[in-house]
């Protein structure tokens, strides 16, 4: 803590102090206040990738390491999904983590400056540019008239049990209730929560530490989650 002491005599010297001690602490007070970020992010990372443009785009779970309550993260989505290692964002076994206060928006085209520039298909909530997340780590998935998605098709036993954990611990970013986390723009796919405990919910996405004081609200929308698997909560 920096304090400063007026000893002058003259009035006007005193207040110039004051003064001057009021713009200090202001200050320092900006300083010590970090601004939130935005981070791009594609597939695959581009330019030099530190997530500071959409030329310069980090990886998803590069970004999610990153970020803290506050930050926005942006995800670069397709209007053809011709090529899944180039335009999927396949999840890691465990899923992707979303601390909580972080908002996650997918379907741009990678030239967009606001929220409001995402290009629609004119249907509701419906992006032209499809940001997936998948949790079909081989690709391999296949849907048959026998066994869909269920536990008996060997093709998603090596499925993420989550494609997206949403983990409402304040502690892990910095959040006390503070800032509202989000999904928003989203197709969610692939999740296989067919074990145990947390593991047996939650394919699509697993809401986690909920209940912890201070966790705060979330709000998913404008997403698609189908083909999860989950013995609860298929879906969410």
């Amino acid at each position: 803590m920096i304090m400063r002491i007026c000893t002058f005599k003259s009035g006007a010297a005193r207040a110039m102090c004051a003064v001057r001690s009021a713009v200090l602490f202001v200050m320092l007070l900006w300083c010590g206040t970090a601004a939130a970020m935005r981070y791009y992010v594609a597939p695959t990372a581009q330019g030099t990738g530190d997530g500071l443009s959409w030329g310069n785009a980090t990886t998803l779970s590069e970004a999610l390491i990153r970020a803290v309550a506050g930050d926005e993260i942006w995800a670069l989505g397709f209007s053809e999904i011709t090529d899944k290692a180039a335009h999927v964002y396949t999840v890691p076994a465990e899923g992707l983590t979303l601390k909580s206060g972080v908002r996650l928006y997918g379907g741009f085209a990678g030239t967009e400056t606001a929220l409001a520039d995402r290009a629609r298909t004119g249907k509701a909530f419906t992006f032209a540019n499809r940001s997936v997340l998948s949790g079909d780590l081989n690709g391999d998935d296949a849907v048959t008239g026998e066994h869909l998605i269920f536990p008996g098709n060997g093709t998603r036993k090596d499925n993420a049990r989550h494609v997206l954990v949403m983990d409402l611990d304040p502690s892990k970013s910095d959040n006390n209730n503070h800032y509202l986390t989000v999904v928003d723009g989203f197709t969610i796919m692939g999740g296989h929560a067919a074990g145990t405990g947390a593991d047996s919910v939650g394919g699509g996405v697993s809401v986690i530490n909920g209940g912890v004081n201070g966790a705060g609200a979330y709000r998913i929308e404008n997403c698609f989650l189908f083909n999860n698997y989950a013995k609860s909560g298929g879906a969410v």
